[in-house]
């Protein structure tokens, strides 16, 4: 897994590039993220930098729920409501942190790394109302519907004062938004145009979309903490269809946990890849996480932009190559400018998703997600790690069958399912005392959702019959026991945790015995060999 230093910043262009602090507060390096007893030595070693930013820490939550008052009395900021996420600046910290990791309270810290808006706009302004990218992805005939599910931006702030959102009914600020006379923050300006512009100007995707709005840069520059406090602003708000047009190098722990979050309470996360294909298409973050809908650019003819990132996480393709977007009066006189990145293609998808979501909303985020990228309009023969699975189609979209549900979603590992892992409450049972049997769908993806985990229950002196039906690709069935921590152990850990393994190209069948007196649980495990993707009936019987 690839990071960069410092002073190491990548081109990230109409995007957001994390900025890596290489130390806050002596406790953390950049790349990865300090266990407690690490962040613990360190403290005494070291002052914080007047350029620190802070930390992050996640703390283990009942007791956190005690301790919240004090420390916002100290100071602290809770930006992660479920996971109990603190930002804490670094007189705080310095303050706060050993008695936190001396009483047990500190499950994760990790620096508040500074991100940077890097613009890609050509910086020439455009006559509106040649909106070419509507009809791309065929949605120029269509009538739009009126407000429906929302769409949260994470992003700099939005010119409330622009033609296009002064007086524009369904805009929701959840937060102030700052900085419209710093020439560099025209970013969320364009991002939420794309999606909602009315038509002063120019024409998003879904006019009247709910747009809900997050300045993630209040004091000038973007942060980590500000980004998963959108995050969890956009959850706390209802399901919908977060836009993170933003990335970095760096795979940090509490914003794909944050991601995660955000998936298990039902919004759609839709992010743009990076763009340095040149420097060797590095991991980009969030994009490359799972169960985010990843996007990259393409131009009038279809080519993807030639510097997005090649990526096995790549999803959709969608315009965002010289697209006319609204920005403030200091970026440009006239309001409007043309731009191009992955920034603006994510935009597009993050609206037509909410348009699609309002007009089926039966549709639970994770068939949303199969729904889009199995509409796509085939740009190669096959799945690729270039353009994805093809480009936006909102037209299909809105017509084609639903894909089958995937429940418990995001269930990949058991950390995911087991009470008191990532969820506090966990996921139940397929089976248990009482009940003997379950039959489940799912659908598996290479680049999304490689991975099922379902918590079973064996009664005494009994059995658990498992069988996978898989379509169209083989998948992998395996049980484990109840102490295994994770199914991606290593092969010493395997041999003690691993009760059963079944793989092959058609039906899956494994039988796993309960020779105790006590009935007992185990993990069931549903995952892809190598192919792209394939669904899957599973039935469980106990006897």
């Amino acid at each position: 897994m690839r990071s960069s230093s410092a002073d190491g910043l990548r081109r990230c262009s109409g995007g957001l590039l994390l900025v890596p602090l290489v130390v806050a507060l002596g406790l953390v390096a950049a790349s990865s993220a300090a266990t407690p007893a690490k962040a613990h030595r360190s403290l005494s070693k070291s002052a914080a930098s007047r350029h620190a930013a802070g930390v992050l820490v996640e703390l283990e939550r009942a007791p956190a729920l005690q301790e919240a008052a004090a420390l916002r009395r100290a100071g602290a900021t809770l930006v992660e409501h479920d996971l109990q996420i603190w930002a804490l600046p670094p007189q705080i910290a310095r303050r706060l942190l050993p008695s936190l990791v001396r009483r047990g309270l500190a499950r994760r810290i990790e620096a508040d790394r500074s991100l940077r808006v890097l613009s890609s706009r050509a910086g020439e302004a455009v006559l509106p109302g040649s909106e070419w990218w509507l009809r791309a992805i065929h949605a120029a005939k269509l009538t739009p519907p009126g407000p429906g599910k929302p769409v949260t931006v994470v992003d700099t702030g939005v010119d409330v004062y622009h033609p296009e959102f002064a007086g524009r009914p369904n805009t929701m600020l959840l937060n102030p938004q700052t900085g419209m006379d710093r020439p560099g923050d025209f970013h969320g300006t364009a991002v939420s145009s794309l999606i909602g512009a009315p038509g002063v100007g120019t024409l998003g995707v879904y006019p009247e979309v709910v747009l809900r709005e997050w300045d993630a840069s209040p004091g000038g520059d973007l942060r980590l903490s500000r980004i998963i406090a959108g995050i969890d602003a956009a959850m706390r708000a209802g399901p919908g269809v977060i836009n993170l047009s933003l990335g970095g190098p760096v795979d940090d722990p509490l914003l794909r946990e944050a991601v995660l979050d955000a998936v298990h309470r039902g919004s759609l996360v839709v992010a743009a890849q990076g763009e340095d294909r040149f420097g060797g298409s590095p991991q980009t973050f969030p994009a490359d996480e799972a169960h985010v809908l990843t996007v990259v650019a393409t131009d009038r003819q279809d080519s993807v932009y030639v510097d997005t990132n090649g990526s096995e996480s790549n999803d959709l393709s969608a315009p965002g190559v010289e697209v006319e977007v609204a920005v403030p009066p200091s970026a440009s006189p006239s309001g409007y400018e043309m731009v191009t990145g992955t920034s603006y293609a994510a935009a597009l998808v993050s609206g037509a998703a909410a348009w699609v979501w309002t007009k089926r909303p039966t549709l639970d985020p994770s068939q949303l997600f199969q729904l889009l990228v199995r509409s796509a309009r085939p740009l190669a023969p096959a799945y690729n790690s270039v353009s994805g699975y093809g480009a936006l189609d909102l037209r299909e979209a809105l017509a084609a069958p639903a894909p089958p549900g995937d429940p418990f979603e995001p269930n990949d590992d058991v950390d995911m399912i087991r009470a008191g892992g990532l969820f506090a409450a966990g996921t139940p049972s397929l089976t248990n005392r009482v009940r003997k049997t379950a039959f489940i769908r799912g659908s598996l993806a290479q680049n999304a959702d490689p991975r099922d985990v379902f918590r079973v229950w064996i009664p005494p002196h009994g059995s658990l019959a498992a069988t996978a039906t898989p379509h169209p690709a083989a998948i992998t069935l395996r049980a484990w026991r109840a102490s295994t921590r994770t199914v991606l152990e290593g092969v010493a850990r395997q041999r003690r945790d691993l009760l059963a393994i079944e793989q092959g190209k058609g039906i899956a069948r494994l039988r796993v015995a309960n020779h105790s007196r006590r009935g007992m649980y185990a993990y069931l495990e549903i995952s892809l060999g190598s192919a792209q993707n394939s669904s899957y009936a599973l039935a469980l019987s106990t006897h």
